[in-house]
């Protein structure tokens, strides 16, 4: 799981052409313990998106994950669990991953490097007008999240849940392309594990 390509996902979508835009991508880290978690990535399209995206020879849109199929929607699963480490293992020595640290008493603060995001985006879409303006259109209301739990959320820079157990960053795909998203150079979160 390449916490870096998230943003890149375009690319998949335009294998499709400009029906195949309807994908959100949500990342949750589940804190199991100081040392080890449970990473869920989901990416969700509409069916009639999916049929055009695993028509393609050279798609890649669910290559590592579980495709669950919904009335409406087609989802690629995948899961990952164990040490940070594996979890966010990178063939790239270059490439920033999040980090984990243990504060020591049960507390934990996870660092997701989220300030290259729509940097990634902008590249993606290029310089070309009529390639932004497609892009833009395709991924009109669709976001990246990533979301950590697993404790109570003691401090954070991301929306937390009404119950403090969840801490969310939603980036709208439109805006990081436009380099429009005002999003910190880190999100973080720090976690009181039961």
């Amino acid at each position: 799981m390449k916490f870096s390509h998230l943003a890149r996902l375009a690319g998949i979508t335009l294998l499709a052409g400009t029906l195949a835009a309807c994908m959100d991508v949500d990342m949750d880290i589940e804190i199991l313990t100081a040392e080890t978690g449970k990473a869920t990535m989901t990416m969700t399209v509409d069916s009639q998106t999916y049929q055009m995206i695993s028509s393609q020879d050279d798609s890649d849109f669910c290559d590592e994950g579980e495709i669950v199929e919904n009335e409406d929607n087609v989802q690629c699963v995948d899961v990952k669990e164990g040490t940070f480490a594996e979890i966010f293992e990178s063939s790239d020595p270059e490439e920033e991953t999040p980090s984990i640290e243990d504060l020591g008493g049960g507390k934990v603060r996870v660092n997701f490097p989220t300030g290259d995001l729509a940097a990634s985006m902008g590249e993606d879409a290029g310089d070309d007008p009529q390639m932004q303006a497609m892009m833009a259109s395709m991924f009109e209301g669709k976001n990246l999240s990533i979301s950590v739990s697993g404790g109570e959320i003691l401090e954070t820079n991301m929306e937390l849940s009404e119950d403090g157990s969840r801490a969310t960053l939603t980036i709208p795909f439109v805006d990081m392309m436009n380099g429009e998203v005002d999003v910190p150079e880190d999100a973080y979160a720090v976690i009181q594990l039961p």
